[in-house]
């Protein structure tokens, strides 16, 4: 039930990948962060949070391979990867 935009297969060659991500906030429902020690690194990732909370999007935390939330989501309720599917509109 649910349609999920990644970079790597919503991309073509040649794409600004900048561009593809804010458009796909712009058009999120719901924005899941997959947290892993390299996303917390990511200043990429940070900007794409800082937007996504500036647009007023729904944000759900995945943490995977780290006991800490970054300060941005640490007041959000999170999901376990393996409930995810939650998120996904039934009809």
């Amino acid at each position: 039930g649910c349609t999920v935009w990644r970079d790597e297969e919503s991309l073509e060659p040649g794409d600004s990948w900048r561009t593809g991500i804010e458009q796909a906030i712009e058009r999120a429902d719901v924005v899941v962060v997959l947290i892993s020690e390299a996303a917390k690194a990511s200043d990429n990732v940070g900007d794409e949070l800082a937007y996504a909370r500036m647009l007023r999007r729904r944000i759900v935390p995945v943490p995977l391979s780290t006991d800490k939330m970054p300060l941005i989501l640490a007041r959000l309720h999170w999901v376990r990867a393996k409930d995810v599917w939650r998120l996904c509109k039934t009809k």
